[in-house]
């Protein structure tokens, strides 16, 4: 998970994007060229395509919800489930609205314009796809950009995806669809992140309840006193481990604003505007 670490500043670049000259990225986004970015002003969504040459892929990211957007909270705590019509996907469900916002704004034709001009200048590179949770968002975060990998796994010929903090966006066969045919798919988590947790998942009512999908990665502390050792724990490929974060409770805010040791949503804003301003 060394390398998920190191690629993490990409989920993250957005609100200092344009000069590249946010603190966190440590020169790690060197010889990043950017292909699109698409700003949906209206629906508050932000995502960029570019190619990295270190990774010699195609870069997709997409920033989640800001917490000033009410509309976005509204839809975001909309739970309604809505049939997910792709082929050989059998009793496929995914959250109303997740789904209506990947369908409903610019964003979607802005990435599969910008792959299609990454690819016709660079050609049949692989695609890697993070998901960022810009100022403080909490739901909907990234849930776009697995709608997006979908579409564009058909006519690639690799498509890897990093998740951070990613919620449930739907049952369990849709998870194990997505599964199937994005296998090459990391969803980290931090310890007590809430968003992890949401919206809840119902042992008990295994064919209606919103399910992960795999392969969870666990990232959480052990220690006793001063003497304290971050974890990166591999899960299981149910999507559900119950020895993951689904074995701690999700009461945490601040955990899901910081991933890798790296301080993200309005404090971090905060911070780099007081930085700037030599206050």
């Amino acid at each position: 998970m060394t390398t998920k670490s190191c690629l993490y500043p990409y989920a993250g670049l957005h609100g200092r994007f344009n000069a590249w000259t946010c603190s966190r990225c440590d020169g790690l986004t060197k010889g990043f060229e950017v292909i699109e970015l698409i700003v949906d002003v209206q629906n508050c969504l932000q995502a960029f395509v570019g190619v990295a040459d270190d990774l010699n892929a195609i870069v997709i990211a997409f920033r989640g919800t800001q917490e000033t957007s009410i509309q976005n909270w509204i839809e975001d705590l909309f739970w309604k489930q809505l049939d997910f019509d792709y082929p050989d996907c059998s009793g496929g469900k995914v959250h109303h609205g997740f789904f209506n916002a990947y369908n409903n704004t610019i964003v979607r034709s802005g990435i599969l314009d910008g792959v299609s001009r990454a690819k016709a200048i660079y050609g049949d590179l692989d695609i890697m796809a993070f998901n960022g949770w810009g100022h403080g968002c909490f739901l909907r975060t990234g849930s776009c950009g697995l709608f997006m990998v979908l579409q564009l796994i058909y006519g690639s010929k690799n498509v890897q995806v990093t998740t951070f903090g990613m919620p449930r966006i739907g049952n369990a066969a849709f998870a194990s669809y997505y599964s199937e045919v994005v296998p090459n798919t990391f969803r980290v988590t931090h310890e007590h992140d809430l968003v992890p947790h949401l919206p809840p998942y119902y042992q008990y009512f295994p064919q209606k309840t919103y399910h992960h999908f795999p392969r969870e990665v666990w990232l959480y502390n052990i220690g006793l006193g001063s003497l304290i050792y971050p974890v990166e724990k591999i899960c299981d490929d149910s999507g559900e481990d119950p020895d993951c974060s689904r074995s701690v409770t999700g009461n945490s805010i601040s955990d899901h604003l910081t991933y890798f040791g790296v301080e993200m949503g309005v404090r971090y804003y905060i911070k780099q505007m007081q930085d700037c301003d030599g206050s």
